[in-house]
């Protein structure tokens, strides 16, 4: 080496100083735990979505036949609400025993009773309500194991309320039908 390139190297100094491995090896393994919840929630995310999509589009053996579709609405009085058990999620109505029962707080705008005219014991409820200061419109179904719910933003392509529950009753989720406008 010569000596011009030994000042160089003198004139640089040593430089910063190494993290230690511990504190490394720590810092690593909180990046892998943020990664590993931001990877479980988005998967939470996409099951659900799943899930809704499901429950909006399937149709069963006692899915309403062509042309019976609710078109002009009449709102009836809302549901009281019931003692049961405590609510163990955050949904604003449910099925107990087939009975329609509204968390308390929860705003009733409209309520279409048996939207899907099924034959009992299966019953269904449409409901443009008010739910944690967010308007939502509602389709609940009793099932043999409980309740199917799905939920959607208020005029999220379609012109009213009568409209979506049209539309669901349907079954052409997503397809523009007479009375409804093309989300933008």
């Amino acid at each position: 080496m010569s000596l011009l390139q030994q000042e160089l190297e003198r004139s640089f100094g040593e430089g910063p100083a190494h993290r230690s491995v511990e504190e490394t090896v720590r810092s690593g393994r909180r990046a892998l735990r943020r990664r590993r919840v931001g990877v479980a929630a988005g998967a939470l995310a996409v099951f659900a979505s799943i899930g809704a999509g499901y429950a909006i589009s399937s149709a069963g053996p006692d899915a309403p036949r062509s042309g019976e579709v609710v078109t002009d609405p009449t709102p009836s009085p809302t549901p009281t609400v019931e003692p049961g058990p405590t609510w163990e999620d955050n949904t604003p109505v449910r099925y107990v025993d087939r009975v329609l029962q509204i968390r308390d707080g929860v705003v009733v705008h409209e309520h279409i009773e048996n939207p899907f005219d099924y034959q009992p014991p299966r019953v269904s409820d449409a409901l443009d309500l008010t739910f944690e200061g967010e308007r939502q419109w509602v389709i609940i179904e009793s099932k043999s194991n409980g309740y199917g719910y799905s939920a959607s933003a208020p005029s999220n392509g379609w012109a009213s309320f009568a409209d979506y529950v049209a539309d669901q009753v349907d079954g052409t989720t997503g397809a523009t039908t007479a009375g409804r406008t093309p989300s933008a």
